[in-house]
């Protein structure tokens, strides 16, 4: 992203603002912004740099993720974390503990959720009558 924090949508400006949340975290969010005040704010010849988009989209991509498609603003936003190369023995265990006799197919799942967001899997329901199973935690 540029140094700009603002862009041009079609025919109308919005300003990126960093939103705080409750968990002292912040989400982007597009903040429609009046050009005029733009022009008061900084100066006429500052709206030919702001960049400018033909619409928007909404389109997941974990590894290859860019916040322009064709000429589109992509409004998703990419994961904070990025995987490194390390142990993730814990992982297996928690994802062992959870998936029990399924294991394998939820690892297949998440490997899925990462690798390719926009495919359509089921809809994941973890069931099992015991407590303290890890369910909520999940």
């Amino acid at each position: 992203m540029s140094d700009i924090p603002y862009l041009r949508i079609v025919t109308s400006y919005y300003k990126i603002v960093q939103t705080p949340t409750i968990h002292n975290q912040f989400n982007e969010t597009l903040v429609k912004w009046d050009k005029n005040t733009i022009i008061q704010d900084k100066n006429r010849n500052y709206l030919s740099k702001i960049p400018k988009y033909d619409g928007s989209i909404c389109f997941p991509d974990h590894i290859n993720f860019s916040k322009t498609i064709h000429g589109f603003y992509n409004t998703y936003s990419p994961l904070k974390h990025k995987p490194n190369i390390g142990s993730i023995e814990n992982t297996l265990k928690f994802f062992r503990h959870i998936f029990g006799k399924q294991y394998e197919l939820g690892l297949d799942y998440f490997k899925l959720l990462y690798e390719k967001p926009t495919q359509a899997l089921p809809v994941l329901c973890l069931v099992s009558n015991e407590r303290s199973t890890g369910k909520s935690s999940f």
